[in-house]
């Protein structure tokens, strides 16, 4: 296997990892994408102009579930904070 086949397996397994730590079960939905940095064309592309973007072998996985009554969030650092679903959203970005 090669390593993005190995990166793509430790990311879906430490996503599933930590879900299991934090929220006490499995994920219902799991999903990876591979990193990507843009070697020229940032912000260009809507605007029609050039763009040559490259995949990394870093990932990103995502572990999620299904809940009726919380929404349940949690970040890079680990921060997990629970919202009961009539409550007005905080954004936590600017």
């Amino acid at each position: 296997m090669d390593s993005t086949g190995v990166n793509r397996i430790s990311s879906a397994r430490l996503a599933t990892s930590l879900f299991a730590t934090d929220f006490s079960g499995r994920p219902h939905a799991l999903a990876s994408a591979p990193g990507r940095v843009n070697l020229i064309g940032e912000h260009t592309d809507y605007n029609g102009g050039p763009v040559l973007p490259v995949a990394l072998e870093r990932r990103t996985a995502v572990a999620a579930s299904h809940a009726d009554d919380w929404l349940v969030t949690s970040t890079m650092d680990r921060k997990v904070r629970a919202i009961g679903v009539g409550a007005p959203l905080r954004k936590a970005w600017t």
